[in-house]
């Protein structure tokens, strides 16, 4: 303003302090921010089936059986936000039984976990064991 007796408000932008300084943060930061995915989590297969609500078996597949084929599959999971499974990508295992085993796993469903009374995506692991 012009005036010595009036104030104005006036706003420059948005000032950080950081370093001994303080920053110009543009305003498209805050809007990335906003838009930004939510919190993931790296948890052990174990911790995340705490939080297992429906738990489909997997089919022992008839090719595996025929053949006495045994053994365990790991899987990779993400557990998105709701509880459903969002990703998920073999990490060892039969061929045979990893189709098997995703089959299942893409129908279970966990209790969201919670980070600072926000959901956040759990990345953890599954083992399935196939046992005759």
């Amino acid at each position: 303003g012009t005036s010595p007796t009036e104030k104005y408000a006036a706003s420059i932008g948005d000032f950080v302090y950081v370093g001994g300084g303080f920053r110009f943060v543009d305003p498209q930061a805050f809007l990335a921010l906003s838009t930004a995915p939510p919190l993931r989590i790296r948890v052990s297969g174990d911790a995340a089936l705490k939080n297992l609500s429906h738990k489909v078996a997997p089919l022992y597949p008839n090719e595996a059986r025929a053949n006495r084929l045994q053994g365990a599959v790991v899987l990779h999971v993400v557990i998105g936000t709701d509880g459903s499974i969002r990703e998920i990508e073999p990490v060892s295992g039969d061929p045979v039984l990893l189709k098997a085993a995703i089959a299942a796993v893409q129908q279970w469903k966990y209790k969201p976990m919670l980070v600072n009374d926000n959901a956040a995506e759990v990345d953890t692991t599954v083992r399935i064991d196939f046992r005759l």
